[in-house]
């Protein structure tokens, strides 16, 4: 049977307790009314226990995504923390590599100046 069939049906039943008695035929309709009822709270039962399930959930992630988010800024400033560390390191390996280059330009120097002098003292 159709919903359209079930809804004559239905009206013509009413129809017929409103003819017989005036308390049957409200009976009938809050019987109808909570029959109504029933049949809507069995499908949106589930659907708001999927939806708290799913608001759980939702509020967990938030949670987690919290948590992750404070230790990505950790991370972050940790980072930073060492890539100037790193930035001073390598300014001072530069300083000491170009004083490096001069020490030993200065000791060819001294060495020439040094075989220089050893062969002016045989002389």
């Amino acid at each position: 049977m159709g919903r359209l069939a079930l809804e004559q049906v239905k009206s013509t039943k009413l129809a017929d307790m409103a003819n017989v008695s005036m308390a049957g035929f409200g009976l009938l309709k809050f019987v109808d009314a909570v029959l109504g009822y029933c049949a809507v709270f069995r499908e949106v039962k589930p659907k708001k226990e999927r939806v708290a399930t799913l608001e759980k959930e939702f509020d967990e992630m938030v949670r987690e995504l919290t948590i992750m988010n404070k230790k990505i800024n950790t991370l972050e400033l940790e980072l930073s923390a060492l890539g100037d560390k790193y930035d001073l390191a390598m300014k001072d390996r530069q300083t000491l590599q170009e004083e490096t280059e001069i020490m030993q330009r200065r000791l060819i120097a001294a060495d020439k100046l040094i075989s220089g002098l050893g062969s002016e003292s045989v002389r």
